[in-house]
């Protein structure tokens, strides 16, 4: 993440992981021996990385946009221009580095940036740029995953206008099938340090609503508010998942009474 980057292509997904990734080392070290410093070199990189990610030029490139919400890359001069799409997964893995961050440094600001980010999205409304036939699409607002009647959707695994299914054919492929399964697994890391109820009750709702949806071999589809279009291994996955983030919010919801 060189100063003044203005190469291609830069996913806001492989940064995340990474800030993600470090943050985690540097808190598991940091257990292991609280009284050393051991854990300060992966700290130090999760700090830089997020400074990259969240910050304007010339330090980064403020991938989270206006709305706090993550687009999925800057364009080739390392500009968030907001012309990129908004996936779930973006979304949902900063919330978890964002969190190792806080307990690591202890500044709140961390947390509330997870916060911010995590509550624009989960009321989000589902936008699918039009296209004319004739000419490029419209540059603004991008692609955008979000919600439908409150059940959590990819751009492309729906009928945008009211959640159903796609026709048969236009289903989507194996890739982003798996990322609602991402996010939600990072939010509820994030509830479960938040305690935030609305949080736990989204994700209750969406696993209510897949549960319901499940076909008779007890599988999921890619649409958690429709019938099941392909069973296969990643919409389990993504399914599964959103069942153990539920499992997380129930337990914790019961340990409190």
């Amino acid at each position: 993440m060189p100063h003044g980057w203005t190469g291609p292509y830069k996913n806001a997904i492989a940064n995340a992981l990474f800030i993600t990734v470090a943050a985690a080392l540097s808190a598991r070290y940091q257990r292991r021996n609280p009284s050393g410093t051991d854990h300060s070199t992966y700290l130090q990189w999760a700090l830089r990385g997020w400074k990259w990610f969240s910050s304007p030029g010339p330090d980064g490139v403020a991938l989270i946009n206006e709305a706090s919400l993550v687009n999925d890359s800057p364009d080739n001069k390392g500009v968030n221009n907001n012309t990129e799409s908004v996936w779930t997964y973006n979304q949902g893995v900063i919330l978890s580095g964002l969190c190792e961050l806080t307990g690591l440094t202890g500044d709140e600001t961390y947390a509330g940036w997870a916060e911010k980010i995590a509550d624009s999205f989960i009321k989000n409304p589902v936008h699918v740029v039009p296209r004319s036939g004739k000419g490029p699409a419209p540059v603004s607002p991008p692609n955008q995953s979000g919600v439908i009647n409150g059940i959590l959707h990819e751009y492309n695994d729906c009928d945008p206008e009211d959640g159903g299914p796609l026709p048969k054919g236009a289903e989507p492929g194996i890739g982003t099938t798996v990322f609602k399964g991402i996010f939600v697994r990072n939010l509820a890391q994030l509830y479960l340090k938040t305690q935030k109820a609305s949080y736990g009750q989204f994700i209750t709702a969406n696993a209510q609503s897949a549960i319901g949806h499940l076909n008779s071999g007890h599988q999921f589809g890619c649409n958690w508010a429709a019938a099941v279009d392909t069973a296969d291994f990643v919409r389990q996955t993504a399914g599964l998942d959103l069942v153990n983030a539920a499992l997380l919010v129930a337990k914790n919801d019961q340990a409190a009474r």
